[in-house]
């Protein structure tokens, strides 16, 4: 443990060091043909859904246990769904006719039902036609409908049928009965049942519909009534992804996952470590291009090569850099959006070994690979953080790294200066012109700004002094800017700041409606001030009059060789450290 207590744990877990730090690991090997490495060392990265089960009513609860770690939760989501029951909460009353019920909402479409309306009672039996020579009373008959006992009794006068009066209402009715009148010496009368009010007894799904994530709204309108009101519960589903809400921390192997509750079964999952890019350098020895010697040089290496696919693009120590890194104070959690650490895979392409040295950093050497797929753990003397690595012939070694960044009292500025010291601005001599992804892209002698300029290099003299030595841009956070305000200018939103860095290439301007978010970025290209102390302005012109808005603006470092290439070329590779946010300005209403 005497190990522990002086140094930092390994980037990348290793058996090696279980005994100083008291885990239980296992060991990352890269593999010949691998472009990526993942690994438990921290948080968690996702939660992979291998089975979504069956039968869930609801989201079951996820749990995540185990693996050295706590803090992890997810959350499930079910499959959509179709409508499987529609529930009458309230039958309402009064309804005439039979109602429509609609169902709207809840992510989905084309479900559909009909209402049934209960057994009621006559309420009238109006007269459709008085008839004629009525000498006496007719008698009432009323038949049908599916009920009985209503009775009623016709009213004559002037020897026609005036009105039917109903003495019974009957029940049971569920369409209007027949009426018939006879008798009493006349001819023609006819007359017609009423029915009463009734409630909405039921409801009949005739679609279940398609593609609902929550149960819709069921509306019941019409038929004269009011009152009736239904709830639509979904049918069972299989759970359908799962979202990390938390990735906790101290996991250094893979927790359980498992399910409960939600009403169904076999659901699983599998939780994933970090998962970081490979990134492809190379060692090339080949020729001299000015004097035809062998010659040793640094560069980058095309992942997955095949005979038509050229291996490695050396580059010169003036080619514009291709080792850009975030700057990472020595807290910052390993796979968070502001972790500088990246892995290499270094592959040496020549036949001497190779004594490659990293200044301001610290590496972990992982493991080697032969050409011929042998993978090699590091030697005993190769355990602990190095700044020294040997490169053997025909191997791929590969090492964790990460920029030291100084503690020092006060800010340093940017290296900017010509990718070519020696020649002049605008020279296009001297450059390989090929991208690390082997398409060309042309390459002007310009002022670069480099950041924290390292460098990675042989220290075997014959080899450094002549091109192995290649710059690496190191990109720090600015200090934030202060004492943001906004003004009401016309129909613009003028922006006041104080810059307190010197190392900004530029401010990033953000907008929101209110202080909680979300948030908008509507510049990324408010150009530096001219020192820190300065007062920078910007202008939105893009609001909208009554709209209320409030800003955040951060200070950006851009490291590399900016410039743009038409496809298929991707360029060179830049990186860009910001700075906490100013705080939030003064809310304004243009």
């Amino acid at each position: 443990r005497t190990y522990a207590r002086s140094q930092p744990a390994p980037l990348v877990p290793e058996r090696a060091y279980d005994a100083a730090f008291g885990t239980t690991t296992s060991n990352t090997y890269a593999r010949i043909q691998d472009t990526s490495a993942t690994f438990f060392n921290g948080p968690l990265s996702t939660v992979e859904l291998t089975g979504g089960g069956s039968g869930y009513d609801v989201p079951p609860d996820v749990s995540i246990s185990g693996g050295g770690g706590a803090g992890a939760q997810a959350t499930a989501t079910l499959a959509p769904r179709s409508v499987g029951t529609l529930s009458l909460s309230s039958g309402g009353g009064g309804y005439t006719s039979v109602p429509s019920v609609a169902i709207t909402g809840g992510g989905g479409a084309g479900a559909t039902a009909t209402a049934v309306v209960g057994a009621r009672a006559l309420s009238g039996v109006a007269v459709s036609a008085n008839g004629s020579n009525y000498a006496t009373v007719p008698s009432v008959v009323i038949s049908g409908g599916g009920g009985s006992g209503a009775t009623a009794i016709a009213v004559v006068s002037g020897r026609r049928v005036t009105s039917i009066l109903l003495t019974s209402a009957g029940s049971g009715y569920t369409s209007p009965p027949t009426v018939t009148l006879s008798g009493g010496g006349g001819s023609g009368a006819r007359g017609t049942a009423v029915l009463g009010g009734a409630s909405v007894t039921g409801l009949t799904l005739t679609a279940p519909g398609t593609g609902f994530t929550s149960p819709p709204t069921v509306t019941i309108v019409g038929g004269g009534g009011t009152g009736a009101a239904a709830t639509a519960t979904l049918s069972p589903a299989a759970v359908a992804s799962l979202s990390l809400t938390s990735a906790g921390d101290g996991y250094t192997a893979s927790p359980t996952v498992s399910f409960s509750g939600g009403g169904g079964s076999g659901a699983t999952a599998l939780a994933h470590g970090l998962t970081m890019t490979l990134q492809p350098k190379s060692i090339v020895e080949d020729f001299d291009p000015t004097f035809g010697r062998m010659n040793a040089m640094l560069g980058t290496e095309v992942p997955n090569t095949n005979a038509t696919t050229q291996t490695s693009i050396p580059d010169f120590d003036t080619d514009p850099p291709t080792e850009v890194l975030r700057g990472t104070p020595a807290a910052t959690r390993l796979g968070s959006a502001a972790d500088g650490t990246q892995i290499w895979k270094i592959t040496h392409n020549g036949v001497d070994t190779h004594a490659v040295h990293w200044h301001m950093f610290d590496v972990q050497v992982i493991n080697r690979v032969g050409w011929d797929g042998a993978i090699r753990p590091p030697d005993p003397n190769e355990i602990g953080w190095k700044d020294t690595v040997r490169m053997n012939p025909l191997e791929d070694v590969i090492v964790a790294l990460r920029p030291i960044l100084p503690d020092v009292p006060f800010e340093l500025p940017n290296s900017v200066r010509p990718l070519d010291p020696t020649s002049p601005l605008g020279s296009t001599l001297g450059f390989h012109n090929v991208d690390p992804t082997n398409q060309p892209a042309p390459v002007t002698n310009k002022l670069v700004n480099f950041g924290w300029e390292y460098v990675w290099h042989c220290h075997l003299l014959g080899h450094e002094e002549n091109s192995m030595m290649r710059p690496m841009a190191v990109a720090v956070a600015p200090v934030a800017p202060t004492g943001l305000t906004a003004q009401v200018v016309g129909r613009t939103v003028r922006l006041l700041w104080r810059d307190q860095s010197i190392n900004e290439t530029s401010f990033i301007v953000q907008r929101a409606r209110s202080a909680s978010g979300p948030w908008a970025t509507i510049t990324t290209g408010v150009p530096p001030a001219a020192g820190s102390g300065s007062t920078v302005n910007f202008i939105d012109t893009s609001v909208a009059s009554g709209s209320t808005y409030v800003y955040r603006v951060l200070a950006a470092n851009v490291v590399g060789y900016v410039q743009s290439y038409a496809a298929p070329a991707v360029g060179y590779p830049t990186a860009s450290a910001e700075s906490p946010s100013s705080g939030i300005s003064n809310a304004v209403t243009p």
